[in-house]
């Protein structure tokens, strides 16, 4: 192929999703930054699409040098075998024979799960579909994950929930009547996980027709942080931010590797072993919608409250138990019995928490990231960081 010709890259991504959409900003982040003078520019054909629709209707006739994929079935990601090009497969960890992208499940269920339970929850639920296997799979990882901190999580039953599609969900009288004597019969209070924010919205939506109150009855987490529906909806909806451009970025680069022919783990090809490779997700991005703490104990409410106004302010756990009226010993045996942490650990995570928002969030400079988190010292924000990371704040930043 002469020089001045670019690489035809494929996209068959779901651009209907905010996930498609910041995959494809990830995919232009790495195209700008190809030297030119080295390699050939890459022309990305892609068309407005859902991950249901299938291969788009003139792949028959299209020939390039490389496809970037997110297949729903493996008998899809057999068919663009067959062109005998280099693929990057997003999410599905099923298929043969390639370079595999995927999110890293188990730690944004572990995620949703602390998101909640340092909210002091006890009664956990989670409605999503399981006819899509990235969505059982985050299910499954969020019921393991409650199990090992000692809680059950209630599952929605598959009846009226197995339409709920990733992006656009069908939705109709059936799955609002199922989903309305599925929340009646819930626990309260209750924090509620949901795959997609659209379905999220809705929940919320259902909620306040039958008198539940969100967040103070029922808690609602979303996943993707579209932030323009997570902000109109009302209360603003709290998401997992599922760091797509980090995998678009990922994915571009693997098949620029494979279509110049870089070695991969030594071996190329359709005979090839797979190779995945997992992207961590950005976090919670905290919202209305989970703003709440259950806890019968005044004390502690009083304590919690006091601390999520001052925790950027220079305070200490004896602080926050002379406004509750209490020693801080007392107020210490108070919080492991409703929250399973000390005092000076809710405050200290709270900060943490605030900080990977701003390292995420904002240009800020480390050291403003420490003092706008609440901790005054940026040596012990540093230390503290590194050991509950395992890495510095900019190794952070740029992992994500």
């Amino acid at each position: 192929m002469p020089p001045d010709i670019p690489r035809q890259v494929l996209a068959i991504i779901g651009t209907s999703s905010k996930f498609g959409r910041d995959f494809l900003k990830g995919v232009l982040n790495y195209t700008q930054s190809i030297d030119s003078k080295k390699q050939k520019p890459w022309h990305v054909h892609l068309d407005p699409r859902t991950i249901q629709d299938g291969l788009p209707n003139d792949f028959d006739q299209w020939h390039g040098d490389g496809i970037l994929s997110q297949s729903i079935t493996t008998d899809i990601y057999r068919l663009l075998q067959k062109k005998k090009i280099p693929i990057v497969e997003l999410l599905n960890n099923e298929v043969p024979n390639g370079a595999i992208v995927s999110l890293n499940f188990e730690e944004i269920a572990k995620i949703a799960a602390l998101h909640f339970c340092d909210r002091g929850l006890k009664n956990l639920a989670w409605y999503g579909s399981s006819n899509i296997w990235w969505i059982s799979r985050m299910r499954d990882d969020f019921v393991q994950e409650l199990r090992k901190m000692g809680r059950r999580c209630i599952l929605c039953p598959d009846d009226f929930s197995q339409t709920e599609q990733t992006q656009c969900p069908k939705w109709d009288d059936f799955q609002r009547k199922g989903l309305i004597r599925w929340l009646k019969k819930l626990p309260l209070p209750v924090g509620i996980w949901v795959p997609s924010d659209m379905l999220a919205i809705r929940i919320i939506e259902t909620c306040q027709g039958i008198g539940l109150d969100v967040p103070n009855q029922v808690a609602v987490l979303g996943t993707g942080n579209d932030s323009l529906l997570c902000s109109l909806s009302f209360p603003q909806l709290s998401s997992i931010d599922l760091n797509a451009e980090r995998v678009g970025f990922i994915s571009a680069q693997l098949l620029d590797k494979q279509m110049n022919n870089l070695d991969l783990k030594g071996k190329q090809g359709n005979d090839s072993p797979s190779i995945q490779t997992i992207v961590s997700p950005k976090g919670v991005i905290a919202r209305q919608s989970t703003d709440m703490i259950e806890t019968n104990d005044p004390y502690c409410f009083k304590a919690i409250n006091f601390i999520r106004e001052h925790f950027r302010e220079k305070i200490s756990a004896v602080d926050v138990a002379n406004f509750a009226e209490l020693s801080r010993a007392m107020l210490d045996r108070r919080f492991l019995t409703n929250f399973g942490q000390t005092v000076i650990k809710v405050i200290n995570r709270l900060r943490m928490e605030t900080a990977e928002c701003l390292l995420l969030q904002t240009d800020q400079k480390i050291a403003q990231v420490a003092v706008n988190s609440g901790f005054k010292c940026y040596e012990y924000f540093f230390r503290a960081f590194q050991q509950s990371h395992n890495m510095t704040p900019e190794e952070f930043r740029a992992s994500r």
